[in-house]
């Protein structure tokens, strides 16, 4: 588990909880949560997010556990990104800074791109 900093501004959505591959064609264990090479995404705050990774595939990350890494503007677009594929409809800024959002967008034909993930629901 570690916790990203940006000078920047973290988005969130209404699906904030980002189970992201980074192994191609694992079988989603308990949705998602406990794949090989998954990491799971959950902003914070608008400079804050918590990134935890699955321990196996990520064996080199225990150095850095539970460690707050500074993160550059790139690697905060990438985040923000997974935010936009992964929200049910909305996704959130501090700031209003979605003009990335509208460019995917405008190259999609004028429709939003959201994949579908498993859901956590809480009652």
């Amino acid at each position: 588990m570690d916790f990203h900093v940006t000078k920047d501004n973290f988005h969130t959505s209404d699906n904030p909880v980002i189970v992201k591959p980074h192994v191609p064609n694992q079988k989603p264990f308990y949705h998602g949560f406990g794949t090989y090479g998954s990491e799971i995404i959950f902003p914070l705050s608008s400079n804050v997010l918590l990134s935890m990774f699955e321990r196996e595939y990520f064996h080199e990350l225990e150095s850095e556990h539970e460690s707050y890494l500074i993160i550059d503007s790139k690697k905060t677009r990438e985040y923000n990104c997974y935010q936009y594929f992964f929200s049910d409809e909305e996704v959130y800024s501090k700031i209003n800074d979605f003009k990335g959002y509208e460019i995917l967008k405008a190259d999609n034909k004028g429709k939003d791109i959201f994949l579908k993930q498993s859901k956590t629901k809480i009652n």
